[in-house]
């Protein structure tokens, strides 16, 4: 594959990423579709990438070109943007030198594992996750200007939410705002007979609920 010198956002139309096992670490060649509100090769933004598969467009398409390297001449001159771009990208590449198999399939040009935009933001340090949070939750405010006695109490809880750090707010790609919250789950057996422990009630003041 060819170093790639640019990321592409998908903006509309409809187009088609193959891999071959000629260029990429596939087993035989494979075709998936790119959805639009995709970015192609946003790895290019953050390390030194290398192409390992083809896009084509199936039908007509507006596609965004980012060039790497003004990309970065932009970031620099913005303290505040360059701050956060460096917060991101350093939760970014954790998460890029840690996707290899078997835990996750190796990274492409359309899909790194674990880099979600909610991933990566759970990942950067409270002050960014507050920032970004609070951006989200002024857009959530202004979509709802005419429920005001519901909004005050609403977005005061969420307020206190992302100040104690229990959720970060999100403003998705059609501009809808997503609370995310971090949910971890396990599982316990006793490995002689592989019996589970399933909880299917608890006793709370004298009655099981």
């Amino acid at each position: 594959g060819r170093l790639a010198k640019a990321s592409y956002f998908v903006k509309s139309g409809a187009m088609l990423y193959t891999q071959d096992p000629s260029s990429s670490q596939v087993l035989a060649p494979s075709t998936e579709q790119v959805p639009e509100a995709k970015w192609i090769s946003e790895a290019a933004l953050w390390v030194e990438w290398t192409h390992v598969g083809l896009a084509r467009a199936e039908t007509q398409c507006e596609v965004l070109a980012v060039d790497v390297s003004s990309f970065y001449q932009a970031v620099v001159t913005q303290p505040q943007v360059s701050s956060v771009m460096v917060s991101y990208s350093t939760q970014w590449f954790k998460s890029f030198s840690s996707a290899v198999p078997p835990k996750f399939e190796w990274p492409n040009d359309i899909s790194v594992p674990q880099t979600d935009w909610s991933e990566m933001v759970w990942g950067m340090d409270h002050y960014w996750r507050r920032e970004i949070s609070l951006e989200a939750l002024e857009s959530f405010k202004k979509s709802f200007r005419s429920w005001r006695m519901f909004l005050q109490s609403f977005a005061g809880k969420l307020d206190e939410e992302v100040d104690a750090g229990k959720c970060i707010l999100l403003v998705q790609d059609k501009g809808d705002v997503e609370r995310v919250v971090d949910v971890v789950t396990f599982e316990i057996h006793r490995p002689q007979d592989e019996n589970l422990l399933v909880q299917l009630g608890r006793w709370d003041y004298g009655q099981v609920v």
